[in-house]
């Protein structure tokens, strides 16, 4: 029980209000003894200390007569709805007005004691909650800034994701055309062309996929940020997958002389994960291993299984420049490079080892950094391993362009775009690879061509004005019999969460973000096609 006030006599008259006074005249409380009117008989001592008012000062006057006047009505109903009970009690928070014209809360509790005769009358305790309420005040605020601070953030975001779709857009359609008519000068498609012609070609072609990186490392780190980055988890054979790996890699290595090895514990034959996103961080490392070893150097891939611990380790190890101990705690920071004497002769954005630590994450592992200048560098990256089993099935792979049968007669491409220099660049490489090629400036010609000139297979371009290429492929696939079930392949610079989803949805048969690989477009067209004619063969 809190402290009762030092001094504080009982009122006088009947025992009721000694007793009344010892068990509820404590530090900050006080009560009334209201008759059927509402007009205080008697109130206690704690009155004074609370709202500056004498107990007698006040006697006569309605309870509720220093009551704010916005709960004014509240604290009167209270009362009311008590004498229409006839029994009971009722409780509230309201504010009253002190001596010192400032308003306190308290916490009013309404007896009916009416037909007791003892009593005759009704008993309002109060107890100042003053402090509870200023404290909820604040916490209100707070939580109301709060919210207007997530809203601004939630706009921020929502801006900021409409900017890099758009920017991804705007940057990866020039880029397009920029690799694609690199690849078809350095395929000598138009004429051949001389040693310094062909290495202007390839450092042209170099630096787009080089920006293309970029794009790309800034779109995964903002999704990974925004907590909308996805994983596919799959089971990912050991092997294939840092073969693969290494040869993105071998070139530029076998340039500079480097020693390239992988050493691969027996017992670690498959994990699961998300492939791609593996393939992102081991080439992510071994591109650096590459770029920071000099001259006739060495770099290693190794990786070792712990059973005990259910983790599978790809350890990256190079003989480079090293990094120096101050250095190590700001490699994952985004944007950020070392000032390594000879670090910072090379380019880099500085984003690969930030995705590196992210992509880790998001599988559950970890990533480890040992190095020492001079020495090389050793990157760890640690994985949960799960359905390790062997025997495990192999991810499927892309045939080559060799592999696939021949097609009987040359397909008709309809390629959709609203770039004419891009129109003009795919349909030349087309034509070079003996297929026959109509086009299509927007979304209601491809719907018309389609539904005419019988297209073999459709390259839809997806963000255009007027009628998209999301709503080009739905109508195409409302038309009737064979014109309706033409293969799709949205081609698009749109490259953001859900956007392969929305054109799969749409009714597309397959996706690829630009820009892309001419062979590689040309290897997606002729499988989808033998995947089609073998369909119709059994139909």
């Amino acid at each position: 029980m809190n402290e009762k006030v030092a001094g504080s006599v009982p009122l006088p008259g009947n025992g009721w209000e000694k007793i009344i006074g010892e068990l509820f005249c404590e530090r900050g409380d006080y009560f009334h003894l209201l008759d059927a009117a509402g007009a205080i008989l008697h109130s206690s001592p704690g009155l004074l200390r609370t709202t500056g008012y004498h107990p007698e000062e006040l006697k006569g006057e309605s309870g509720f007569a220093h009551v704010h006047p916005d709960d004014l009505m509240g604290s009167y109903g209270l009362f009311r709805r008590l004498l229409e009970a006839g029994s009971g009690t009722e409780q509230g928070e309201y504010r009253v007005r002190t001596v010192w014209g400032e308003y306190r809360w308290v916490e009013g509790r309404l007896k009916n004691c009416l037909s007791d005769p003892l009593f005759n009358g009704v008993l309002l305790f109060c107890r100042d909650i003053t402090p509870r309420k200023s404290h909820e005040e604040i916490l209100a605020c707070r939580s109301r800034e709060l919210e207007i601070t997530n809203v601004a953030l939630e706009r921020a975001l929502r801006m900021k994701d409409e900017f890099l779709t758009n920017m991804s857009h705007e940057l990866r359609t020039p880029l397009t055309v920029i690799i694609g008519q690199s690849e078809i000068l350095r395929e000598e498609i138009h004429g051949m062309l001389n040693v310094t012609q062909q290495r202007a070609v390839r450092s042209v072609e170099s630096s787009g996929r080089h920006l293309l990186a970029l794009i790309n490392d800034i779109l995964d780190l903002s999704r990974i940020e925004a907590s909308m980055l996805e994983l596919y988890p799959e089971t990912v054979n050991v092997e294939r997958l840092c073969a693969s790996c290494l040869n993105l890699v071998r070139q530029e290595a076998l340039r500079k002389e480097l020693v390239v090895s992988m050493t691969l514990d027996p017992v670690v034959t498959s994990f699961r994960a998300d492939p791609r996103r593996i393939k992102q961080i081991l080439v992510n490392l071994l591109a650096n291993a590459v770029k920071f070893t000099l001259q006739g150097g060495e770099v290693g891939l190794d990786v070792t299984g712990h059973r005990e611990e259910g983790k599978i380790c790809f350890t990256v190890r190079d003989t480079g420049v090293g990094i120096t101990a101050a250095d190590l705690d700001r490699l994952f920071i985004p944007f950020v490079q070392v000032d390594s004497r000879v670090a910072h002769r090379y380019e880099g954005s500085g984003l690969g080892l930030a995705l590196v630590k992210h992509l880790a994450r998001l599988h559950g592992g970890t990533v480890t950094a040992m190095s020492q200048v001079g020495s090389g560098s050793r990157f760890t990256v640690t994985l949960p391993w799960e359905g390790n089993g062997n025997g495990a099935p192999l991810p499927a792979v892309v045939p080559e362009a060799g592999s696939l049968a021949p097609l009987p007669q040359a397909p008709l491409v309809l390629v959709v775009d609203d770039t004419p220099v891009a129109l003009d660049m795919m349909q030349g490489y087309l034509l070079h690879s003996s297929y026959r090629v109509i086009v299509a400036l927007g979304g209601a010609e491809a719907v018309a061509a389609a539904g005419s000139d019988s297209p073999s297979i459709i390259l839809m371009d997806i963000q255009m004005p007027g009628m998209d290429g999301l709503e080009a492929i739905s109508r195409i696939r409302q038309l009737p019999g064979s014109a309706g079930k033409v293969p799709i392949i949205a081609l698009t610079a749109l490259a953001m969460r859900g956007d392969r989803e929305r054109c799969l949805a749409a009714g597309a048969d397959d996706y690829l973000s630009k820009p892309v690989s001419m062979k590689s477009l040309i290897i997606r067209i002729r499988s989808l096609l033998t995947h089609v004619g073998e369909r119709n063969k059994h139909e």
